[in-house]
């Protein structure tokens, strides 16, 4: 399991978290998991000493097949939390079917992973319901590396301050693939919503699971055309 800072620096933590089961009372990297085992990696658990405190990007390499979720947990006054898949591939181009600027209290915040070995200069399109439309541009991610465009604190061009935007994003790179996530927050509330973008589309699309009224549960669906016509 590698780690990359923002500025491209990998770090491998050679001790995860603690395990009792593995002798020295810590969690190697790397391991061995049983066909159908998982481990979970606790970020606050892993000594200092091997992962400094920061915002990181992660690659995770294996002799087989894996998959993974990331959990985000807010700690303070205020508990955001939120989750989304791993990618095992990227595209130059990826979508956010739903993206928000100062929208009732919500802003997006999109992370933007270059997966490539050279840098990456990338370039977030955003398209509004009201018909509204601001850009943001970051030179030079470093190969494995994140940057986080923050729309609670960053001005897209073309948006004012005033600017409310509830609609969709493109996300396109100078060539090398990138993955995508966009972790939307509310802050006065403590609200979190985190899901992964989409790099293909299909006619036909499946969602398992949505509330309408069902015990308090509500939900909604953001649908983004992807080509022309």
């Amino acid at each position: 399991v590698y780690f990359y800072t923002e500025a491209g620096l990998q770090v491998k933590p050679l001790l995860l978290n603690p395990n009792a089961a593995v002798p020295g009372g810590y969690q190697p990297n790397p391991f061995t998991l049983a066909p159908g085992a998982s481990w979970e990696i606790y970020l606050p658990a892993i000594p200092d000493t091997e992962l400094p405190d920061g915002r990181y990007s992660v690659v995770i390499e294996s002799t087989a097949r894996v998959v993974a979720i990331a959990n985000l947990l807010g700690e303070g006054a205020s508990y955001f939390n939120g989750s989304y898949a791993g990618f095992d591939m990227g595209a130059p181009t990826f979508y956010l079917p739903g993206v928000v600027f100062n929208y009732y209290g919500w802003d997006s915040l999109i992370s933007v992973q270059n997966i490539s070995d050279v840098a990456a200069n990338v370039t977030v399109n955003i398209s509004c319901e009201n018909g509204a439309s601001g850009t943001l541009t970051f030179p030079g991610i470093p190969a494995k590396s994140s940057h986080h465009f923050d729309l609670e604190t960053t001005l897209p061009t073309g948006f004012t301050a005033a600017t409310v935007c509830n609609g969709a994003a493109v996300i396109t790179s100078s060539g090398p693939n990138i993955v995508v996530v966009d972790n939307q927050t509310h802050p006065a509330t403590g609200k979190t919503q985190s899901y992964g973008g989409v790099l293909d589309g299909s006619p036909t699309v499946y969602i398992p699971a949505l509330y309408q009224g069902y015990y308090g549960w509500v939900a909604s669906i953001n649908i983004q055309k992807l080509n022309a016509g």
